[in-house]
């Protein structure tokens, strides 16, 4: 999402009053070197990445577009096989291998968060986070009454 905050506007705008929205994306961790990290490997792998956002910041936009949260999941790990993971987008020569060699060399704190599996000095998996929140337009509610 280039503009989270105008998008989630967007959805206020075109929902019905009680009509209901579902939010099924990677978000990143509260924790800022955490949310670094995993920004920055998905912005490696995938140039196109924008950013992945907090749940926090979610809830934030949804609300101050008038929206209310009805439910929100924690965070969840997401785990991949490395090599199908990061092959869906092509790499210059030789990045794959600095790509490798950074999150190797990663803190044990950001390995750790993000299953980075090594076996035989390989890289064997990766896992990304994720939440599904589901919010509501203020409005008519289930029988028919004004909210």
């Amino acid at each position: 999402f280039p503009n989270p905050a105008q998008y989630i506007r967007e959805v206020a705008r075109v929902l019905r009053p009680g009509g209901q929205f579902v939010l099924d994306d990677n978000m990143a961790p509260e924790d800022d070197a955490l949310d670094a990290f995993m920004n920055r490997f998905e912005q490696w792998r995938d140039p196109s990445h924008v950013r992945a956002c907090r749940l926090s910041e979610w809830q934030g936009w949804i609300e101050a577009a008038g929206m209310e949260v009805v439910h929100a999941d924690p965070l969840r790990s997401k785990s991949f096989g490395f090599a199908p993971w990061v092959e869906r987008l092509p790499m210059p020569p030789g990045e794959r291998e600095r790509f490798e060699a950074w999150l190797r060399s990663a803190p044990e704190e950001c390995r750790a968060a993000f299953g980075l599996r090594v076996l035989n000095g390989e890289i064997e998996a990766i896992a990304t986070m994720y939440a599904i929140v589901l919010a509501r337009k203020a409005g008519m509610g289930r029988e028919g009454e004004r909210e």
